[in-house]
């Protein structure tokens, strides 16, 4: 029975008793089983009190799992930028290394190339000279020097002889000479320098067009590669001079400018972010 038909009933029959005595037996009655329905009610709050109290235990125990984890992985966490902040430093370290190591083999490099450099420093190169059957180098060599006006004897050279071209180039190949003394080389250079258009005419050769005889310094590959660098540069930026001295480049604006030794690609970046 639910809490307001019990109370209608005790109302209803305390209505009914007659005498006070009866009124009174009626109170305690009600009073009696008020006590009971609160006993109840309190068994069962304290029930239900005691089952919320399991749950939030339960969840107080999840919740505590919970924050061991958390706390775990905040341990881990802090492990790894630890870890990470290591790596990062030695990664530091070696790039530092690896620059000081870079500087280092490009000094080598550029010595290396200086060095061989100097041991072409009696060397030049011959270009356009055609190639003959059963051609006889040394003796096409003395007969250049008679035509630029530097006589040369075979006392004079160490060694000469043809670079082959790759097979798709139809130009004839380099002819290399050795010279015994720089003194010679130098001599020979400048000689064939001051005779202006030297062509095969010159040297006898009547078959063909007139092509142009050179008589450059012989280069390292990475002076090559440089000396093409400087021409183009030479070209794109309006310079008047560009000159090879003994394996050495240099650039000159005009004639009234200072002239540049050009010492490597990076010379030229700072030349052409100056201008």
């Amino acid at each position: 029975m639910c809490d307001n038909c019990k109370k209608a009933v005790r109302s209803s029959r305390l209505d009914q008793a007659t005498s006070d005595t009866d009124k009174f037996k009626v109170l305690l009655e009600s009073i009696e089983e008020i006590k009971e329905d609160m006993k109840r009610s309190n068994q069962t709050l304290r029930k239900d009190i005691e089952v919320q109290a399991g749950e939030l235990s339960e969840i107080k125990e999840q919740l505590q799992k919970y924050s061991d984890h958390i706390d775990e992985n905040t341990a881990k966490l802090v492990n790894l930028d630890k870890t990470v902040d290591t790596l990062v430093k030695k990664i530091d370290d070696m790039n530092d290394v690896q620059k000081r190591v870079d500087k280092q083999i490009v000094v080598l490099s550029d010595r290396i190339n200086e060095i061989q450099q100097q041991s072409l420093g009696n060397v030049v190169e011959i270009s356009g000279y055609p190639q003959l059957p059963d051609e006889n180098i040394m003796q096409m060599i003395i007969k250049l020097g008679d035509v630029v006006g530097y006589p040369i004897s075979e006392h004079m050279i160490s060694d000469c002889y043809r670079i082959r071209q790759h097979r798709s180039d139809t130009r004839p190949g380099l002819l290399i000479v050795a010279f015994v003394r720089k003194i010679d080389k130098k001599g020979f250079y400048s000689a064939a320098w001051s005779k202006k258009d030297l062509n095969i005419r010159d040297v006898g050769i009547i078959l063909g067009e007139p092509a142009r005889i050179y008589v450059n310094n012989s280069l390292t590959p990475q002076n090559r590669k440089l000396l093409h660098a400087c021409k183009e540069y030479k070209r794109t930026n309006s310079y008047k001079f560009m000159w090879v001295r003994d394996g050495r480049m240099f650039l000159k604006k005009d004639e009234n400018s200072p002239r540049v030794n050009i010492t490597s690609q990076e010379v030229l970046l700072r030349l052409a972010s100056s201008a």
